[in-house]
């Protein structure tokens, strides 16, 4: 007989009472993050009025009565292993820690940075979840700060960490790889899977190629001053990776270090929406990757993503509708010889109902020196 695993429980139970405080107290985005990530369960998105802002958080959540079990100056102890501080440290979004209690219900976070993490006498490390910061209205203030900087502690998260100084900030900026040398290997992982013809990729022939790039001198021989062998491949596919196609169309942090592009949101909105449109100025978002588009008369929400993320698309699409604007329009991008076939009839059925317009657009590559 098969058994489910109390831990496992819990662990489902967490992640539900985050989405609901996410979705209804702040009123923001939640994405589970269901595969291996290592260390991030969920990513959520601000969200200003109805404006989503493409402003990103990492979400690390723990649920059950063990992490409350240390006490700390008006909160609780937390005690991450090095790993998980590594992978922390070396994301591309600001992470924040939630932890989740089993009586009270609440969740309550801490924004992991060099001043909540604390290292501990004996060469480990630990950071103060404070019991006033719970995920509600009053953490929308503060959490919008941390998602805007990604690099520097949020005043408003400062306001409540109790117990932690900056002298004893330790060895959290030494874990974390210099700009240049983030760089460097992002530039050269970018240029290895353009060689690689990465979206051509299946997914036993990516991996096969992440192995070999651990053991490039350029790639993992760089990394191992950060990460272990085993966790260089989690990071490569978590933050490099994931930002590879978003990069190649001149969106994310990383679009500077590719050299080889995609349609930018400028060229997309005029295949699909026609000769006089173009982006409204400053509307350009990720996750997914939208714009508005107007004509000067007229205005459209426009989605673009890959087949397999339809699903995603479309979701956003109906968020999007609002009355005087034309219908949102999703864009399938697939490659030359990719077919669009499997599925077609019931995307078509899904869109009709939904009052969203479904096209297809050919993925087009260029050098960025073009």
């Amino acid at each position: 007989m098969m058994l489910r695993k109390p831990s496992a429980k819990l662990a489902s139970l967490g992640v539900t009472r985050t989405r609901l405080a996410v979705e209804e107290e702040l009123g923001w985005l939640f994405r589970e993050q269901p595969t291996e990530d290592f260390g991030i369960d969920a990513h959520i998105e601000v969200v200003d009025g109805e404006i989503v802002k493409g402003k990103l958080l990492a979400l690390q959540i723990k649920s059950g009565k063990s992490f409350f079990q240390e006490l700390g100056q008006n909160g609780w102890w937390f005690r991450p292993d090095d790993d998980h501080v590594r992978y922390w440290t070396n994301h591309s979004l600001p992470v924040v820690l939630v932890m989740c209690h089993p009586e009270t219900g609440q969740c309550h976070w801490q924004h992991i940075n060099g001043s909540t993490l604390v290292e501990t006498s004996t060469g480990g490390w630990k950071v103060l979840v404070p019991e006033v910061q719970v995920l509600n209205a009053n953490a929308r203030g503060p959490l919008r700060a941390v998602a805007g900087d990604r690099r520097e502690v949020a005043d408003a998260t400062l306001r409540y960490t109790a117990g932690v100084s900056r002298e004893r900030v330790g060895r959290w900026y030494r874990l974390r790889m210099p700009d240049n040398v983030r760089a460097q290997v992002i530039s050269t992982v970018y240029q290895r899977a353009d060689e690689a013809g990465w979206d051509q990729l299946a997914v036993r022939d990516r991996l096969e190629i992440i192995s070999g790039w651990v053991d490039d001198p350029a790639v993992g021989g760089v990394l191992v001053s950060y990460f272990s062998k085993d966790k260089i491949r989690v990071w490569l596919k978590d933050v490099p990776l994931k930002e590879y196609y978003r990069a190649k169309e001149g969106l994310g942090p990383y679009a500077r270090y590719t050299k080889r592009r995609y349609q930018a949101p400028d060229e997309i909105t005029l295949a699909v929406c026609g000769d006089g449109w173009f982006v409204e100025p400053g509307t350009v978002d990720i996750n997914p990757s939208r714009c508005l588009a107007t004509n000067g008369r007229a205005h459209r929400h426009v989605f673009w993503g890959g087949v397999s993320d339809f699903k995603d698309l479309v979701y956003a699409a109906l968020d999007s509708t609002r009355e005087g604007f034309l219908k949102p329009i999703v864009v399938l991008m697939h490659r030359e010889n990719e077919s669009v076939a499997h599925d077609y009839n019931r995307r078509a059925g899904i869109v009709d109902m939904a009052q969203i317009s479904l096209t297809y657009l050919t993925r087009v590559e260029t050098s960025t020196s073009e």
